[in-house]
């Protein structure tokens, strides 16, 4: 039997796993500050070029973001795409469509009740808006982008941070995939329309439970 070396780490992974620890020992918020890149630099031990390819790392993550006279900030404490480059191994297995479908139906219909619990007026306008436009629409291309920002908008009402990490890999790519032409719904298009206004009607009437069938319905059209 073959072992593998362990590795050490590089100094830039060490910078990264100690700015992750100080964020969670400090039990640092959205909108709290980082130490200056100096002061930092000096705790870690390291030159402020390797602090700031560490930086670099949460800033692609979206968890930290700078401004003007404020510095470095925590932006969010979960990743906004924690997916960003897998999706090319993820479409290379013969299985993806069915498994995203799969997953993305999981996801919605889960969703469904915090998404009718926490729906506003606001946001409910927001979905009929973009339905409006889609509903208007007949190009393939602009529909899809029309719907991945219905879906989008759909999942954020829930106000789940991981569920909004989820939405690149379950919304925007499943839509880049029916875009390439695999798995496209069948249905024509005035009843994918017709479908999301019962969607929407369902969020504005804060019935989780019809919600939820209306979205494994609308979610297995791309299982068929």
């Amino acid at each position: 039997m073959k072992f593998e070396k362990i590795r050490r780490k590089t100094t830039l992974e060490q910078a990264i796993e100690a700015i992750k620890n100080y964020i969670v020992t400090n039990k640092l918020q959205e909108g709290d500050s980082l130490p200056p890149e100096m002061e930092l630099a000096d705790a870690l031990g390291i030159s402020r070029n390797i602090l700031r390819e560490a930086l670099r790392h949460y800033r692609t993550l979206g968890i930290i973001g700078s401004k003007p006279k404020i510095g470095t900030f925590i932006a969010r404490l979960a990743p906004e795409n924690p997916y960003r480059g897998y999706l090319p191994f993820i479409a290379a297995n013969e299985d993806s469509m069915r498994e995203l479908a799969e997953a993305r139906i999981v996801l919605e219909c889960g969703a469904a009740s915090l998404i009718a619990a926490r729906a506003t007026p606001e946001r409910v306008r927001e979905l009929e808006a973009i339905n409006a436009r889609l509903e208007e629409t007949v190009e393939l291309d602009k529909r899809l982008k029309l719907e991945i920002e219905l879906h989008s908008a759909m999942l954020r009402i829930a106000g789940n941070t991981i569920i909004n990490g989820l939405i690149p890999l379950l919304v925007n790519f499943f839509q880049q995939r029916l875009q390439s032409g695999s798995g496209q719904p069948g249905h024509p298009r005035h009843e994918v329309d017709a479908e999301h206004r019962r969607i929407i009607d369902a969020i504005a009437r804060r019935d989780g439970n019809t919600l939820a069938g209306l979205l494994r319905a609308h979610g297995e059209e791309y299982l068929q």
